[in-house]
Formats: C-alpha cells, sequence, structure tokens
C-alpha cells in the first residue's frame, strides 16, 4: 500500500547528529523543468564554427532543487576561527551555500526525487485510514 505525499516533511541529516531539513517532495514534472534550466551553453571554442553543445550543470540543478524543495532548517551552525559556533539562519543565500555541500546536495536531490511516495509504516503518522489493508 502506498501513501501519495504532497506535505513539506522534517527530515534527519545522516551524519549530522541535531540537523534536520525541511523538504518536499520534487514531481517528476518539475524535475524535469528543472533539469532543463540546469543545462547551459558554451560560448563557442576559438576558432570554432559551431558552439559547443549545452552541457548539465550538477551544482545549478542543485541549486534550483533546493529553492523548491528546501524550505527550512534547525541545527546548521557555522564556526568562526574563535571555536564558536551560531546558528545559520535560513535564506536564500545560505541555502545555496549548504547546497555546495557535496553530500548534503546529493542527500537532498535523493531525498525530495523520492520523498512523494510514503509506504504504508507511515500510516499511522499520515492518519490516511484509506491505506490500510482490507482484512483476508
Amino acid at each position: 500500500m502506498l501513501i501519495l505525499n504532497t506535505r513539506r516533511r522534517w527530515i534527519d541529516l545522516p551524519g549530522s547528529q541535531g540537523t534536520r531539513l525541511q523538504l518536499s517532495p520534487l514531481p517528476a514534472s518539475r524535475r524535469s523543468v528543472l533539469i532543463e534550466q540546469a543545462m547551459v551553453s558554451r560560448p563557442p571554442a576559438a576558432g570554432a564554427r559551431k558552439a559547443a553543445p549545452p552541457t548539465f550543470d550538477q551544482a545549478l540543478y542543485g541549486q534550483l532543487v533546493a529553492a523548491e524543495c528546501l524550505h527550512g532548517w534547525e541545527g546548521v551552525q557555522e564556526c568562526h576561527e574563535d571555536g564558536s559556533r551560531h546558528p545559520v539562519l535560513f535564506s536564500a543565500d545560505s541555502r545555496n551555500t549548504l547546497m555546495e555541500i557535496d553530500p548534503v546536495a546529493a542527500f537532498v536531490i535523493n531525498t525530495v526525487t523520492g520523498l512523494g511516495i510514503h509506504l504504508q509504516q507511515e500510516e499511522t503518522d499520515a492518519g490516511n485510514a484509506s491505506a490500510r489493508a482490507l482484512p483476508g
């Protein structure tokens, strides 16, 4: 049994105790649009007759996905030279900075891509009576 979910969810960031990200699903239709937006053209090389074909910009794609699907966080901190730590407020700039960390970007992209479908074990949390299996 599957439960479709379009709500935002708080997801623990693996390997980072106390850090949670608020994520929403990335539907396939939006994923296609963001992939297209992440295709970048390069100027033609000196002496070339044609421009090089567009290439996929993974970093840009990560920022586009985060702009659409990353809505907040808890437990993200910055370290200063004196060793002190301070919370990082959620903003477009700080979101883009977070997405420059490859393991975080990969986690966000992978998570939001599969976040729209949840298995029956989340039935209780969702309160979706229609997901209960029929007896027999």
